[in-house]
C-alpha cells in the first residue's frame, strides 16, 4: 500500500481494501465482470474514490479512471461481451471493502447515484447524454468484439 493509502487507511476508521479473486480468477459474464487493471490499480482507485468522497446513500463508492484534458476513459474491466470504466466498491460488516468494475447496465444496483454522475457531468468526464443514459440503465459500454 502506498504512503498516500495508507494516510487515508489511518483516517477512514481503519478501512481496509482486500482485491477479492472472484473478479479476477474466472471468466467473465453477463453478470459477473473482471478486472482487466493490476491488483495494485484496483486498490489505488478505492483509495482515490475514497478521497474524493464518491459516496452513495447505499454506502458505495464509485470511480471513474479519466486522462485530464481529453477525458478518455480508461477500460478497466469486462464482463463476456462489453469493456467497463466505472468501479464500484462495497464493504463487509468488518468494514473491510471489495471492488469490481461495472458497465452500468444493471439498474440500479451498478449505476452511480444522482449526486456522482452529476458531479462527473460537472468536471467532464460524461457527457450530459452519457449520464442520461446511465441513468436509465443503458449504461456506458463499448463492445468486446
Amino acid at each position: 500500500m502506498s504512503d498516500h493509502a495508507e494516510s487515508l487507511a489511518l483516517t477512514s476508521n481503519q478501512m481496509k481494501y482486500k482485491c477479492n479473486p472472484k473478479h479476477r480468477n474466472g471468466k467473465p459474464e453477463s453478470d459477473k465482470t473482471m478486472w482487466l487493471v493490476n491488483e495494485h490499480q484496483e486498490e489505488t482507485y478505492f483509495w482515490d474514490s475514497v478521497e474524493e468522497n464518491y459516496v452513495c446513500d447505499k454506502n458505495c463508492y464509485w470511480w471513474v479512471d479519466v486522462t485530464i484534458g481529453t477525458n478518455e476513459k480508461k477500460i478497466i474491466g469486462q464482463t463476456d461481451t462489453n469493456y467497463a470504466y466505472i468501479a464500484k466498491f462495497k464493504s463487509d460488516r468488518n468494514n473491510e471493502w471489495h471492488g469490481y468494475p461495472v458497465t452500468g447496465e444493471r439498474t440500479p444496483h451498478d449505476v452511480p447515484h444522482t449526486t456522482i454522475l452529476n458531479e462527473w457531468k460537472n468536471l467532464n468526464f460524461f457527457s450530459k447524454k452519457e449520464v442520461t443514459n446511465l441513468r436509465r440503465g443503458r449504461g456506458y459500454v463499448k463492445s468486446c468484439s
